[in-house]
């Protein structure tokens, strides 16, 4: 059975309020040393970005507002949009296990 498109934008949302949420109050530093957190947040940033992977192309046009591209994108893992030159902190949070 195919899920209506309504409930992949319901996804985004709840995902999204959820990074929101996991991230309130935390600085960077505490990002970068509380793994909880980072798997957390970025599984939510993952979950906006597949569920936009299945919104249709009609709904995009229709919202040249919202950055489907850059968010669509958030479905590949992590280091791939993170850190796209592969240079500096990205190299090491990426080959650390972190991602």
């Amino acid at each position: 059975m195919q899920r209506d498109e309504a409930a992949y934008l319901f996804d985004m949302l709840i995902a999204a309020q959820e990074a929101k949420e996991f991230a309130s109050g935390l600085t960077f530093q505490k990002f970068t040393q509380s793994r909880l957190h980072q798997k957390a947040i970025l599984k939510s940033i993952e979950i906006v970005g597949e569920a936009a992977t299945h919104i249709t192309e009609e709904t995009r046009l229709a919202h040249p507002e919202v950055p489907w591209k850059k968010i669509i994108r958030y479905a590949e893992p992590p280091c791939a949009w993170l850190f796209p030159s592969g240079f500096g902190t990205g190299v090491e949070y990426c080959t650390t296990g972190h991602s």
